[in-house]
């Protein structure tokens, strides 16, 4: 339950639903703009290491 000490009052089942779906929905925003930002700078990055002629390019990822 929250509480404002001052003026104590309960949110009911449906409020603290809805303010974690709200709190939810903003945590998945700040994370999709983070993951766009980090591919943005990836392309850059990827940009700046490949010649223009180049016809192919490997990847490869680590996830380790």
């Amino acid at each position: 339950m929250y509480y404002d000490d001052a003026n104590p009052k309960f949110l009911d089942l449906l409020e603290t639903a809805a303010l974690l779906t709200k709190a939810r929905e903003k945590k998945a925003e700040k994370e999709r703009q983070r993951n766009e930002h980090t591919a943005k700078i990836g392309a850059e990055r990827l940009r700046l290491l490949i010649p223009s002629n180049a016809k192919a390019v490997i990847l490869s990822v680590n996830y380790g």
